[in-house]
């Protein structure tokens, strides 16, 4: 049901248990990734996201970049 890119494994991790308990813990698929750096996500995240269009099950998206001290 959720495609979310990360900027880092642990902002997906976290956004994986957001996720859940914004949907009440329902049984709900959740796949993505963590890039390890913004230039990664930046770089190789299209392609990842693009690597699920078609598949009717994923309808929604989560492109997570975090606020840290680089801008």
């Amino acid at each position: 049901m959720y495609v979310v890119i990360a900027e880092d494994t642990s902002d997906f991790e976290c956004l994986k248990i957001l996720i859940k308990r914004l949907e009440n813990n329902k049984p709900i698929t959740i796949e993505g990734k963590g890039f390890g750096s913004c230039g990664n996500m930046m770089n190789k995240g299209a392609k990842f996201l693009n690597s699920y269009n078609g598949q009717d099950k994923y309808r929604k998206l989560i492109i997570c970049h975090d606020r840290d001290q680089n801008s």
